[in-house]
């Protein structure tokens, strides 16, 4: 492994090389035939390195007794994920415990397999109920570190995915279906995405009826404004955030963000393309003109995933 940052003084170059761990691994805890051809993915964090904070990658495949070896990954704390589709019956346990690999040295590490348990899951239109088909759903645990299942309703609007028992998991939606593309409009109608949904799986018993987790689809509404600076002119090619939505000023600063349909908007954020970020002030409500009052320096926070109309 080696840093992707070079340095290039009177013609030479030096390569910077992180120290790397060798991993043997093995997968315990399921029957012999859940145990063999298991891709795993394994990531490091390095947070001492010298020369900045970097990330690890390796990739291999179990042996037909859940063995795994990886030649050489960037030694810092070790995080594993297993590749598996919605319906793997058995899967590993996220290692909240973080291993920290040594530069130098050869662990053995048991990472255990758990058995899953199947969870129903429906998409409705929050106003009648009715079943959406074609909605793509990503389920993670409760933190929102993990992905744990994925899925995509059917034209009942059902799903079945698997998920650990008698735990905290967050289903959101991450795709929606064609028809449910944003409005051209303000005086048009939209259905996008409500908040994660949190549930707890059941414990895993015989004839134990699994209830159905309901995903919500409320309707949503278009809002145009524009962005301006201090001295009334266009900002063009920022980003203005407001609750779940953002958008990006055009060229004349005019900006379109999805809202929920009786939401009021508040809290209004917005950063240059330098992420300079600017405190805005709406001195106009019909049409909607945001005013940049204040200015100070500020990266992007990450935040949660938010809503970004298209066109």
């Amino acid at each position: 492994y080696m840093s992707t940052s070079l340095n290039d003084t009177n013609g030479v170059i030096r390569l910077r090389v992180q120290p790397t761990t060798r991993v043997r691994g093995r997968l315990v805890g399921a029957p012999a035939q859940f145990l063999k051809r298991i891709q795993v993915e394994l990531r490091t964090d390095v947070k001492n390195w010298p020369y900045g904070e970097v990330e690890g990658f390796a990739t291999a495949v179990t042996d037909d007794e859940g063995r795994f070896e990886v030649a050489a990954i960037a030694s810092g704390e070790l995080t594993i994920w297993q590749h598996a589709d919605s319906n793997a019956i058995w899967r590993i346990v996220p290692n909240r415990l973080k291993h920290t690999l040594i530069s130098g040295t050869s662990p053995e590490i048991e990472f255990v397999l758990k058995e899953t348990v199947e969870v129903p899951f429906k998409t409705i239109r929050k106003d009648s109920g009715l079943p959406v088909a074609g909605v793509g759903v990503v389920i993670t645990d409760e933190p929102g570190i993990q992905e744990v299942a994925t899925g995509t309703s059917d034209e009942r609007g059902e799903f079945r995915a698997r998920v650990f028992e008698d735990s905290w998991n967050v289903a959101t939606v991450d795709r929606m279906p064609a028809e449910f593309t944003p409005p051209i409009d303000e005086n048009s109608l939209a259905w996008f995405p409500e908040l994660p949904v949190k549930f707890q799986s059941p414990l895993a018993a015989a004839g134990f009826e699994v209830p159905v987790v309901p995903i919500e689809v409320p309707k949503g509404r278009l809002l145009q404004g524009q962005l301006v600076d201090p001295d009334n002119k266009p900002l063009a090619h920022w980003t203005v955030i407001t609750q779940s939505s953002r958008g990006e000023t055009d060229a004349d600063g005019k900006f379109r963000v999805m809202l929920r349909h009786n939401e009021v908007p508040s809290d209004w954020k917005t950063y240059s393309p330098e992420n300079l970020r600017g405190v805005p002030k709406a001195i106009s409500e019909s049409p909607l003109v945001l005013q940049i009052t204040d200015y100070s320096r500020a990266v992007l926070p990450p935040g949660p995933k938010m809503y970004t109309p298209r066109g």
